[in-house]
């Protein structure tokens, strides 16, 4: 089931004049120091960090309240824990954002419950692409049953991501809100020009693996296990703006000090220096639309 995302409906929450009594939480995930043995390349995202920081603490997010998990830290355990830390700190009513500055993989489903057949994936610090000395086994999609279940275990999939998801959005109730931001993709093929690009490897499968393919990949990552289960009127609101489409890969682009860091990130902090009480996420995801029309021309946000 989609997540249908009711934009003009919703006025965006964090604004300055929140009312008092929610209090502000935030989560950034920012792995980009990945070590060479695991295959995947090393990316911008501890520059993401400081202009998150930045714009959230303008929001009126208390430093302490913004919590940070990088590099070494964010294992497939630390992010568990770092979800299982804010279910447990949030209160009714509360807001919570939660920013992904990462690679992305697609893995091959393991419950029968992806239209095309994979899984979406937040590639870890701990995850890997492949195993010992063959470094083209995931290319050539020849990983034995036994090497990918090693593999795969380390990757952090869109049906655990949504399990947390939904704690969440049941310990903020109806009157909480949810925003979530991924600087990462999970598909995508091609290059252009030395840019650094955030995920757009082959799939992680096993040598065999043909999925019954209901219909190609979609629009929307991460939304599809993240939607409702149960009675969404006792829910948080809950939004997602993802870098680029499904099918494409999210390149990096520079910041104001020329150094590089995520598309997404760059127009999040852009957007918010001039954000309006009374903003919709409609009007908010627009904005993010036309500053990454100018920094990462061809690539769509959603």
């Amino acid at each position: 089931m989609k997540l249908k995302l009711t934009f003009g409906l919703l006025i965006l929450f964090f604004a300055v004049g929140t009312v008092n009594a929610q209090k502000k939480h935030a989560l950034i995930f920012a792995i980009g120091d990945y070590p060479e043995s695991g295959g995947w390349s090393k990316i911008s995202s501890a520059q993401d960090v400081g202009y998150i920081k930045n714009t959230l603490t303008k929001q009126g997010f208390a430093a302490n309240e913004v919590k940070v998990v990088s590099d070494s830290a964010a294992t497939k355990e630390g992010i568990q824990a770092a979800f299982e830390n804010l279910i447990g700190s949030v209160g009714k009513k509360d807001i919570v954002v939660i920013h992904i500055s990462s690679h992305g993989e697609q893995v091959a489903d393991d419950n029968n419950d992806e239209a095309d057949g994979y899984d979406e994936t937040i590639v870890s610090y701990n995850a890997a692409l492949s195993m010992g000395a063959d470094k083209t086994a995931v290319a050539r999609g020849s990983l034995s049953k036994a090497e990918y279940e090693k593999l795969q275990a380390n990757y952090f999939r869109d049906d655990e991501f949504g399990i947390y998801i939904q704690r969440l959005r049941n310990a903020l109730g109806s009157e909480g809100d949810v925003v979530v931001f991924m600087d990462n993709c999970h598909s995508g093929t091609g290059t252009r020009g030395s840019a650094k690009t955030r995920g757009g490897k082959p799939a992680l499968k096993y040598d065999g693996y043909n999925p019954t393919v209901r219909k190609e990949t979609g629009e929307e990552v991460f939304k599809e296990n993240t939607a409702s289960r149960g009675n969404d009127k006792d829910l948080a609101t809950y939004v997602v703006i993802s870098a680029a489409l499904a099918s494409e890969l999210n390149y990096e682009t520079t910041g104001d000090d020329n150094v590089g860091m995520g598309s997404l990130t760059y127009a999040i902090s852009k957007v918010f220096e001039n954000l309006k009480t009374g903003t919709t996420y409609r009007t908010l995801f627009a904005n993010i639309q036309a500053v990454m029309n100018e920094k990462v021309p061809g690539q769509h946000p959603v």
